[in-house]
């Protein structure tokens, strides 16, 4: 349900002339919010376990690239192939519970991005 409402609000900030598939623009950047939580959660959890990942080591990256795969198929039977319905349900909601969803998407494209900026430049890297 959050998804299907973040979703539908950042098509309609994608909206415009220039931009011929919100929705696609739209399911690409849900896709990538949740990728920057995933890569923001194994940052914590790296510091909170004391794990240490040399900076030539490529391979928790490739691990974080092949998680999205199953992210982005979700994403697309979930919302992309349904986003007629989702725009359609979004479309009958009262004024209020809209402007609410509304700050909600806002808060967490702002959260997310602050929330990775944070653990990826302030926390130090755990020593061997």
């Amino acid at each position: 349900m959050m998804f299907r409402q973040i979703f539908y609000w950042l098509n309609m900030a994608l909206k415009g002339k220039m931009n011929k598939t919100p929705a696609f623009n739209a399911y690409l950047f849900v896709c990538f919010l949740q990728f920057l939580n995933i890569v923001t959660l194994l940052i914590i959890s790296t510091y909170l376990l004391k794990f240490y990942i040399p900076r030539d080591y490529d391979k928790p990256f490739l691990i974080v690239c092949f998680l999205n795969v199953p992210l982005f198929i979700t994403n697309y039977t979930l919302l992309y192939s349904k986003r007629r319905e989702i725009f359609t349900e979004c479309e009958k909601q009262s004024k209020r519970s809209k402007m609410k969803w509304a700050i909600f998407t806002f808060l967490y494209v702002v959260i997310s991005f602050l929330a990775l900026y944070y653990s990826g430049i302030n926390l130090p890297i755990p020593k061997n």
